[in-house]
C-alpha cells in the first residue's frame, strides 16, 4: 500500500467532506405549526405573513386542514411582499407587482411566479419544508 503525504490525506479528506457532508448542511429543513396556533385563519382567504429563519412566507387557508404557504420574496428584484385578506391578491410594495393568492403573477414588473413551498397538514400540525 502507498504511504500517503499529508498533503494528500488533507486533499482527500476536504473531497470527501465536499462531497458527503455539504449536501447534508443544504438540505430542507421542516417546521410545524400546530393548527389551533393558526385560529386566526378562519375562513377561506385568510392569511398571515410568517417569519421563517429571517425570511417571509405567506400561509394562506385555502379550506378546512388545507393550506398554501408562498415565499413572500418577490421573484422581480427579491423585496418582502405583502399581504392583505382585503386586497385579494398578494403585492409588491417596491415596484408595483401583484399576485394571486396562488403565487401566480397577475401584472409585473415581474414576470415569474412566487415559489409555492412544500407544505402539508400531519394530525393536528401544518408540515413546512423550507431550504436552509
Amino acid at each position: 500500500m502507498q504511504n500517503f503525504s499529508r498533503r494528500a490525506f488533507l486533499k482527500i479528506s476536504a473531497l470527501l467532506i465536499f462531497l458527503f457532508i455539504k449536501p447534508l448542511a443544504f438540505a430542507a429543513k421542516k417546521v410545524a405549526l400546530p393548527l389551533d396556533k393558526l385560529s386566526e385563519l378562519k375562513e377561506p382567504g385568510d392569511g398571515i405573513i410568517l417569519k421563517i429563519k429571517e425570511k417571509n412566507y405567506i400561509l394562506i387557508k385555502k379550506g378546512e386542514k388545507q393550506y398554501l404557504t408562498i415565499d413572500g420574496t418577490c421573484t422581480h428584484q427579491k423585496c418582502n411582499v405583502d399581504f392583505k385578506k382585503e386586497w385579494k391578491e398578494i403585492r409588491c410594495s417596491c415596484h408595483g407587482s401583484k399576485y394571486t393568492l396562488e403565487g401566480k403573477v397577475l401584472n409585473g414588473p415581474s414576470t415569474t411566479d412566487l415559489t409555492v413551498v412544500d407544505s402539508v397538514v400531519d394530525k393536528e400540525r401544518l408540515i413546512i419544508t423550507i431550504e436552509k
